[in-house]
């Protein structure tokens, strides 16, 4: 065996340089053991608090542009104030009075219409009765105005359904239209009747109906109704692009929920060629 190395004596300060050193690094060490503690008390702190009771951090500034299109105009709506609404001919009581609108829809909705002109004291809406299309004006103190920045753009000739924000368009579907016989009429109408039938699917009108402001040019009666339009549910998917309806436009059931939950009563439908 090779012989033993001689080991030096250590001097008295270098073992107690030696001895700091190894204090130091014990203090050290329990240092971080007692920052690891800490910092899992209170990752199981906050996770077995209530949910109340979490910190909240501020939100975040959401910066938004703008998608209006130049020249884009909001449509004026009309909701009555709890009575019935007297329609004239003129923006004056003493003129032809042509209707009086119910202060609620057959579906029990407040009657809302979709203004068309303003002037003082007065409103002129496009009127939820026969011959499609027919206007009136009705006294601006028996109703409340809002707008609403949505229209909803039917193509007959392309068998579209277009929503369009600010003049921007937000969602597209294709969809089915009335037959030769039972044609879809064309014209400006509005939202008038949110029907919800999601709970229990009605056979031909789906999940989901939208009434419209407009009726049927041939029909006068429909399932004991009065043949008023609507944009609804129902549609099978090798209906989209044909004309089997009575004048209805049909969507396929998660398009017309999807439609419904965004636009409001009174959001214009203009119906073209």
């Amino acid at each position: 065996a090779p012989p033993a190395k001689a080991v030096s004596p250590i001097s008295r300060s270098e073992r107690q340089r030696l001895i700091r050193k190894k204090v130091q690094r014990r203090k050290i060490g329990a240092t971080i053991i007692a920052a690891v503690v800490a910092v899992g008390a209170v990752a199981v702190f906050l996770t077995t608090r209530g949910e109340d009771q979490k910190p909240t951090l501020a939100a975040k500034p959401v910066t938004r542009t703008t998608t209006t299109s130049v020249g884009f105009k909001s449509s004026a709506i009309a909701t009555t104030t709890g009575g019935a609404l007297d329609v004239y001919a003129e923006p004056s009581t003493t003129s032809t009075k042509i209707t009086q609108l119910s202060p609620l829809t057959e579906y029990k909705f407040a009657r809302t219409v979709l203004v068309t002109e303003q002037r003082d004291g007065w409103v002129k809406a496009i009127l939820p009765i026969r011959p499609n299309n027919t206007e009136g004006w009705i006294a601006a103190s028996s109703v409340t105005l809002s707008t609403t920045n949505y229209e909803i753009e039917i193509n007959l000739a392309n068998h579209t359904l277009v929503l369009n924000d600010s003049g921007k368009p937000v969602m597209e579907f294709s969809v089915a239209l009335g037959t030769t016989e039972t044609p879809t009429p064309v014209g400006r109408f509005y939202v008038t009747d949110p029907i919800d039938l999601t709970k229990k699917l009605d056979p031909i009108y789906g999940a989901y109906a939208l009434g419209m402001s407009g009726y049927s040019e041939v029909l006068t009666s429909f399932r004991g109704g009065d043949g008023q339009l609507a944009i609804h549910g129902g549609m099978w998917e090798a209906q989209a692009g044909t004309n089997p309806s009575n004048g209805c436009i049909r969507m396929l059931n998660d398009q017309i929920v999807q439609l419904a939950s965004i636009v409001p009563l009174g959001t214009p439908v203009v119906v073209t060629a």
